[in-house]
């Protein structure tokens, strides 16, 4: 009975450390597997933020056009 208990609280230790990995990755927008405490390039920042700033200006564009 104790080596079960402790098998399922080793469990659920891997089970959450692995779970908080992947979450903190998605909340980033990163791959799963990646490095969640590698901090991002000013270059992937730009990249990233130039990307939206494209969709909001063709978004808004298509608006006044449809007008």
């Amino acid at each position: 009975m104790l080596v079960r208990v402790k098998y399922l609280s080793l469990g659920l230790i891997v089970g959450c450390a692995a779970g908080l990995w992947a979450g903190v990755n998605i909340g980033k927008g990163q791959s799963i597997y990646e490095n969640p405490f590698k901090e991002r390039t000013i270059q992937e920042r730009v990249l990233d933020s130039g990307g939206e700033l494209l969709e909001k200006g063709s978004d808004a564009l298509m608006e006044r056009i449809d007008r």
